[in-house]
């Protein structure tokens, strides 16, 4: 009876590995082909038009005039090319200085291979670190190297992949004892808050981990910035608050891609939004430093991935951002072995990737309009439901270790508990003892 029972469950098992099997392939050979288009087009053909690339800003600053005054001021002259508004940090402008002094065809290709350095240095590091075996590296490489959010960010010219450099690249030397790699590692940490949409989530990760004083310490980029920019071009507002001036006009885009509560206000109730945006942006942002001081674990990598989810969950981003979810899956992968748990985060972050999968499914059944807003729910209640699964999954942990550290009961210490036992030890040694021929016993 168990032999007939078991067959059918045998063939089932045969079926379903067999179906996991040919998917693995046609998905592995969809993202390798596309993996090596996006290196051709990209490093060799210089086919990126850097819509959303600073170079402008840089430009600018490099020919001594203020970005953010010529953008705040209309732009009278049209020196600000394509959609390259400057509304990021002012490190990035001195970051980027370089390439504008070149001409845009070769910058924005300079540029190309660059953030391609920094998607490879992140996939080394994040493989290293969480240590991936040589058939989960693959894996890992493959995914995010075909992920849309990495094609959309080549095609923009965006800087996500120095944001994803910098934390992978900041966790790891935070990690090394030496004091001279702890500190560049704080430093480097800092040009995460280049993009002030993740700066709320991984400042307060960094302080929760290790707590104000390198957080201090990685201010000093941002810092150092405000400081080039004041010296230059003196103390006024669009020398220290320009980029949050400037970001007011970029908080209305919508995509279906997008997956950020502020968005999905947006979407929602546009009145609401466009009457208390400004109010909503900040509340987004406070909650978005808060969440992490409630994460249980303190290990940085779990904390940087929770952080990730948390910049896209609350504060408006659009899909280029979404390489930043690297870092948690990389997480899940190097977990798989685990926890169950690791493929349930597995399978969430594959809306982020399987998106024209998902479209195909969906778009049948609504509207174009309605879609943008289901799309857009989804996306928000994965992020949710992601930022459950890490906290579960570091509050089941921090509750097993601390079941095993715990004192023994009644008070009694360690030494006494063995103490005791080898006594009792000894005594039922003593009590199996055989007495002599001639000796009695009485008990």
């Amino acid at each position: 009876m168990s032999s007939a029972s078991t067959r059918p469950t045998r063939i089932a098992r045969i079926f379903i590995t067999s179906a996991l099997t040919l998917f693995a392939v046609w998905y592995g050979y969809g993202c390798l082909k596309t993996t090596l288009f996006n290196l051709w087009s990209y490093v060799f053909l210089n086919a990126s038009p850097a819509l959303d690339f600073q170079y402008s800003g840089a430009r600018l600053f490099i020919h001594g005039k203020n970005p953010f005054l010529v953008y705040l001021s209309g732009d009278p002259h049209k020196e600000i090319i394509l959609y390259q508004s400057p509304n990021y940090a002012q490190a990035l402008y001195l970051l980027l200085a370089p390439l504008g002094m070149l001409k845009f065809d070769l910058a924005r290709h300079i540029w190309s291979i660059l953030n391609y350095l920094f998607a490879l240095l992140s996939l080394g590091i994040l493989s290293w670190r969480l240590h991936l075996n040589a058939m989960l590296t693959i894996a890992f490489s493959l995914l995010c190297l075909s992920q849309p959010a990495f094609g959309i960010l080549l095609d923009n010219g965006q800087h996500g992949l120095l944001i994803l450099v910098a934390v992978v690249l900041g966790v790891a030397l935070m990690e090394r004892t030496g004091s001279g790699a702890s500190r560049t590692g704080r430093m480097l940490y800092g040009l995460t808050y280049l993009k002030y949409s993740f700066a709320p989530a991984f400042a307060a990760g960094l302080i929760r981990c290790k707590g104000t004083k390198w957080f201090l310490w990685s201010l000093i980029p941002a810092a150092a910035g405000v400081a080039v920019f004041v010296l230059a071009f003196g103390v006024n507002q669009e020398s220290i608050l320009g980029p949050v001036l400037c970001a007011q006009d970029s908080v209305n885009m919508t995509s279906p891609q997008m997956s950020d509560l502020m968005t999905m206000v947006q979407v929602i109730a546009p009145e609401i939004y466009s009457e208390h945006m400004m109010a909503l942006a900040l509340t987004f942002a406070l909650l978005n430093f808060a969440l992490p001081f409630l994460l249980p674990s303190r290990d940085p990598w779990e904390m940087a991935s929770f952080c990730a989810v948390c910049s896209l969950s609350f504060i408006k981003h659009l899909t280029y951002d979404q390489v930043l979810l690297w870092i948690p899956l990389a997480w899940f992968l190097g977990n798989v072995n685990k926890t169950r748990l690791s493929w349930v985060g597995l399978g969430l972050l594959s809306w982020f990737w399987m998106t024209g999968e998902y479209a195909s499914m969906l778009k049948p059944f609504f509207s174009v309009p309605a879609y943008e807003q289901v799309s857009i729910q989804i996306g928000f209640s994965i992020n949710i439901l992601l930022m459950c699964l890490l906290f579960w999954s570091a509050h089941r942990r921090h509750r097993s270790s601390s079941a095993t550290s715990s004192p023994p009961p009644h008070g009694r210490s360690e030494p006494n508990r063995r103490a005791l036992q080898t006594l009792a030890s000894g005594t039922r040694q003593i009590t199996r003892y055989s007495a002599p021929e001639g000796f009695r016993i009485d008990s």
